[in-house]
């Protein structure tokens, strides 16, 4: 007996009040009360350890796996925290595996909730796995039990592609390769050992002579068409001479990747001759993931994952290396149950990486956004302030060097952030910086703790002069010394509706409308040296931006789109601002905006302006340089606003005053000024 004990029930029974000495032949003959209806209100419940069996299981073989015990009529994942190499030997010997074995420590799995306690007190002599059972229920301190045994044997291809090579078989702790020989190696066995290995069938199959490697262990097996398994196959003395033994060699049909479904990140996706799929997060390991990550050229770290996962349907279930493996590929796989549901493994390489400024009329200047697990995530204002890490940003972009930060322009709709950077001298990709930090965003983050950058080969497009959507395309770019800025105006070579099309997308200008041709005069103006092509789907002007070939026509180039910003204060020159008909948020503005607002409505500057009313869910965030004079030229996003609007009070609603009586017309002036 493993254990008994007494179940509360309101049953009739034959036996009451039993009393056994030990060393009665059945119950039956025990000291008790008979009696046909007697009523009960418990009954003995006893587990008796013939009804305990055990299996290893999700490993790639017979004698190789996670140990499930059977108990009380159910199969239960075991654990343990005292284990014995003895308790691995019994084990083993129970499932006929061999003499002796290795356990290898696991976690217990996150999710499995039917578990097996094993307490086997050390050096003591047990003769079977029930002798360990407890009801302990507790999980800490415990581990999985995943045993090897000693019979456990493995079937393999020995060479760099997963699905061709000499056949060998791993067993007892050595390797022992398949005769070559006429008698025994056919098609028929080819066949069976590719599908085995989920390489589907045989494409061709040979013999290869030893070349005096005498120290190899080479064996024949003798296939019927019943066999399933090269393991279960009979093995049989070789009828061939030492002298003249060959071995086995097989190129299969099909073959074996294992990737990442976004390349450097995502779900591992492993593809076999018959099959695809995921295998499972329970049996991937962090050792498993650098490989994988170097496998992919995607450097040798990963990186935290933040992606929520829900379980899904998996087609493998675990893959185990060999002791002659090196690649994934060719580590053993384990098909998964049918509509098994669990998490697959999930990785992110250091190489999924990548810095972009967010595309807009400027080139290589902007909001820094880094790429990471689909997302394009903002960067905190302390992981710019090392030089080297700005500089890392621009030369991966092809942007010269950092000249300096700039503010963060827009809206904050993400739930994450680059907190922390750490790049060398001379780094030129943020992928191989040392050390990158991911933070989830707790509460509310300001805008003011995120940055910008602008790197030395910055340029940005605008309309001059009179309208905010129609006029002469102008490039601002630095000079050699990156202090000032040189103006030059883009030509009409190349441009078309598509290149119009873009341009006024970016400066919010609706649908294009048309172009024309002006008279360039180079005596006082530049002409930009480049051309542009947006034949592709760019996402900002400048993605269409080419090397400029000959010019036979130096026109300059006049755009039209179909919008024209609308900028309404809700009274005349004071109140609240308004651009096409939605609110500005006020948490980037600034005073000189305010100038702007006033001057474009002809109300002289602005007296000041300040923040009205309550946080706006869509609301447009604003951000001018010193080559818009219009609010319309600015950058504007749409977005939520943490804080309120903008409201103005321009030097022009002074003007209504003055009509008054010359006393107070004093008086309004100076309060005015």
């Amino acid at each position: 007996a493993i254990s008994y004990k007494s179940l509360s029930q309101d049953t009739s029974g034959i036996l009451d009040h039993v009393n056994c000495t030990g060393s009665e032949s059945s119950l039956w003959h025990c000291r008790a009360k008979h009696h046909n209806n007697i009523r009960c209100s418990s009954v003995p419940y006893v587990v008796c350890s013939g009804s305990v069996n055990v299996k290893l299981v999700d490993g790639p073989g017979r004698c190789a796996g996670t140990l499930k015990v059977q108990h009380e009529d159910q199969w239960k994942t075991a654990i343990s925290d005292k284990w014995e190499e003895t308790f691995s030997a019994v084990l083993c010997k129970q499932l006929e595996c061999g003499d002796s074995g290795k356990k290898s420590s696991k976690t217990l799995d996150k999710g499995i909730s039917n578990f097996l306690t094993l307490s086997c007190k050390k050096g003591t002599q047990i003769s079977d796995i029930s002798d360990c059972i407890t009801d302990n229920k507790g999980t800490q301190g415990y581990d999985q039990v995943e045993i090897t045994c000693e019979k456990h044997t493995v079937i393999f291809l020995e060479e760099s592609k997963p699905c061709s090579g000499t056949v060998g078989i791993e067993y007892r702790d050595k390797t022992h390769w398949l005769s070559g020989s006429n008698q025994t190696w056919n098609q028929n066995v080819a066949n069976m050992i590719c599908q085995e290995l989920h390489c589907g069938n045989a494409s061709k199959f040979s013999s290869k002579p030893l070349k005096n490697q005498t120290s190899l262990l080479v064996e024949s097996r003798n296939c019927s068409s019943s066999n399933k398994s090269l393991l279960q196959c009979d093995t049989t003395e070789s009828q061939e001479s030492d002298n003249n033994q060959t071995l086995a060699y097989v190129d299969c049909e099909g073959n074996i990747t294992v990737t990442l479904t976004h390349g450097c990140w995502g779900k591992v996706n492993i593809s076999t001759a018959s099959k695809q799929g995921y295998v499972s997060k329970d049996a991937w390991t962090e050792a498993m993931s650098v490989q994988l990550c170097k496998e992919l050229a995607c450097q040798d770290k990963t990186l935290p994952t933040h992606n929520w996962l829900e379980e899904t349907i998996l087609t493998f279930k675990s893959l185990h290396a060999l002791r002659t493996a090196s690649k994934l590929s060719r580590h053993t796989l384990v098909d998964a149950n049918t509509m098994l549901r669990q998490k697959p493994a999930y990785v992110v390489c250091k190489g999924s990486i990548k810095p972009r400024f967010k595309p807009s009329r400027d080139k290589c200047s902007g909001n820094v956004e880094v790429f990471y697990e689909g997302s394009w995530i903002p960067v905190h204002k302390d992981a710019l302030q090392n030089i080297d890490n700005q500089n890392t940003i621009c030369e991966e972009l092809n942007c010269g060097k950092a000249v300096t930060r700039i503010d963060y322009s827009g809206p904050l709709e993400v739930n994450h952030l680059i907190r922390r950077l750490q790049c060398q001298k001379n780094t030129n990709s943020l992928a191989t910086c040392q050390d990158v930090v991911v933070e989830k965003i707790e509460g509310t983050l300001q805008t003011s703790n995120l940055t910008g950058l602008k790197c030395s080969e910055w340029s940005t497009m605008v309309l001059e002069v009179e309208h905010s959507c129609k006029g002469e395309v102008v490039v601002y770019s630095f000079r050699v010394n990156n202090q000032e800025t040189k103006r030059s105006f883009v030509s009409s070579h190349g441009w078309g509706e598509a290149e119009g099309e873009r341009l006024c997308m970016d400066l919010k200008c609706g649908k294009y409308k048309r172009t024309e041709d002006r008279i360039f005069s180079a005596e006082a103006n530049s002409l930009w040296s480049q051309s542009f092509n947006c034949s592709s789907k760019p996402e900002s002007i400048w993605q269409c931006e080419k090397k400029q070939t000959a010019i036979s026509q130096e026109n300059k180039l006049f755009l039209e789109c179909e919008d024209e910003p609308e900028v309404v204060l809700s009274e005349k020159c004071t109140g609240k601002l308004t651009i096409n008909g939605s609110p500005v948020c006020s948490s980037q503005w600034k005073t000189d905006y305010s100038h702007r607002v006033c001057q474009q409505l002809n109300c002289s500057n602005a007296i000041y302006f300040q923040q009205s009313g309550p946080p706006s869910t869509d609301s447009y965030h604003v951000d001018c340089d010193e080559h818009n004079y219009l609010i319309g030229q600015c950058k504007r996003v749409r977005g939520k606003c943490n804080s309120g609007f903008v409201s103005i009070s321009c030097v022009g609603k002074c003007a209504f005053i003055l009509f008054k009586p010359p006393a107070l017309r004093l008086c309004n002036l100076i309060s005015c000024t």
